[in-house]
């Protein structure tokens, strides 16, 4: 009988784990050999823009959320591509790029002219309309045009003009609010389009910064350090003025470090990935709490993108784009047992469900097969809705089937 008992508690004592979905898809039409340091998409998420950060790269463009792309092989010429946004509708576009100058396109990407001296452009930024434009230089200044990229002004104030290690920079929908960080150095905020600033110490000790995003209003922001064995990322909810550190409860190992971070336009869905992990960090309520999103490709992350609403992702690896779907509507709840499942064991981590062309090909109409990465026992896992009048879970398990299979197969332990 005890014996009977140590095999129901897998059923019955086990912690459950509840899960958003993502669907992945592997973009084979991208190019193949990048190294994509930053990627960008509209607020539908159907126009994207991924800077091939090869030194001899060059710039591509999709126009059907990553179905095709398209490589600009213009004057910019190959470049070590850093950077990159876009405006609301696609049809601007900036590109920073490592030893060369920021390039701007104002006719989605067809054709790009380039601005600025060169420096390596880490970051830069877009207002909605694409008539803001800034740039931040490690090392540098920062930099503004106020007419698409016609013309440019030095930031000046920040930091007294002196040079410094830019290392991102964020803009507000409108382009009045943007936030930079200097590397090694602090957070800096400006809401008046980079006329004034105000230099951030309640951070403490400096951080080694490498991203920073913002909500389309700017009152909500992320600031991501890239330190090695540094598991936390930081969020303000007041425009910059303070900053809270947070931790997203990724299964960190020292030699990690933070690759990027994205942002919905409200502020509520953040997504933040890991270089050398297979997790990726997703939080629906601003950072208050986070999933970890398992991922079954060995790659490395380096940058990542979200549409307005947050449910469009695309991310890159060392030598691929991945294109996600965030399910925000369906939940699974999947029971731990000594078996290997698709979700970890932690109770905040979600199932991934994940489609790639390299898998197997269902037919001559281009679809693909899945993985078999997120299988899970039949008896061992509950699906879960969300109640239209109540908005809480409400299960629909068959438990009378999970306790008949465990009784079945206890029965010969019971007899022993």
């Amino acid at each position: 009988m005890i014996r009977a008992l140590v095999l129901f508690a897998p059923f019955f004592l086990a912690p459950q784990c509840e899960s958003l979905v993502v669907t992945w898809t592997e973009q084979t039409a991208s190019p193949d050999d990048m190294w994509i340091e930053s990627i960008c998409m509209t607020l539908d998420g159907n126009t994207r823009l991924a800077p091939d950060g090869n030194n001899r790269g060059n710039l591509w463009t999709s126009s059907d959320a990553g179905a095709t792309w398209v490589e600009y092989e213009g004057g910019s010429g190959p470049q070590h591509w850093k950077s990159c946004a876009v405006s609301a509708d696609g049809s601007k576009m900036v590109a920073g790029a490592g030893g060369s100058k920021i390039w701007v396109s104002s006719d989605g990407g067809s054709t790009w002219t380039e601005n600025q001296k060169s420096r390596s452009w880490n970051g830069v930024a877009m207002s909605s309309d694409g008539t803001k434009i800034a740039g931040a230089a490690n090392p540098g200044k920062l930099v503004l045009s106020i007419d698409g990229g016609a013309t440019w002004q030095e930031l000046l104030s920040a930091a007294s003009g002196v040079n410094q290690k830019w290392n991102a920079i964020a803009m507000s929908a409108d382009g009045t609010k943007i936030v930079t960080a200097v590397e090694d150095g602090n957070i800096w905020v400006s809401s008046d389009s980079g006329a004034t600033w105000q230099e951030d110490t309640s951070v403490g000790s400096t951080q080694k910064w490498r991203r920073v995003v913002m909500s389309a209003d700017g009152t909500k922001m992320v600031a991501q350090p890239v330190e090695a064995g540094q598991s936390s990322i930081w969020l303000s909810s007041d425009a910059g003025a303070t900053w809270q550190e947070t931790s997203t409860g990724l299964a960190w190992q020292s030699w990690l470090y933070w690759a990027d971070v994205a942002m919905s336009e409200s502020g509520d869905i953040i997504a933040a990935l890991a270089y050398s992990t297979d997790e990726l960090a997703v939080s629906m309520d601003g950072g208050a709490t986070w999933s970890a999103v398992e991922v079954r490709w060995a790659q490395s992350f380096r940058s990542i993108a979200l549409s307005a609403d947050g449910r469009k992702i695309a991310t890159s690896f060392e030598a691929k784009i991945f294109g996600g779907t965030l399910d925000t509507t369906t939940t699974t709840v999947s029971t731990m047992t000594n078996t290997t499942t698709a979700t970890t064991t932690r109770t905040t981590s979600m199932t991934t469900t994940m489609t790639m062309d390299s898998t197997s090909d269902d037919g001559d109409d281009g679809t693909t097969g899945t993985t078999g990465g997120n299988s899970t026992s039949s008896a061992t896992e509950t699906t879960t809705s969300l109640d239209d009048e109540t908005g809480k879970a409400s299960s629909h398990a068959p438990p009378l089937a999970v306790a008949f299979a465990a009784v079945l197969v206890a029965m010969p332990l019971m007899r022993a």
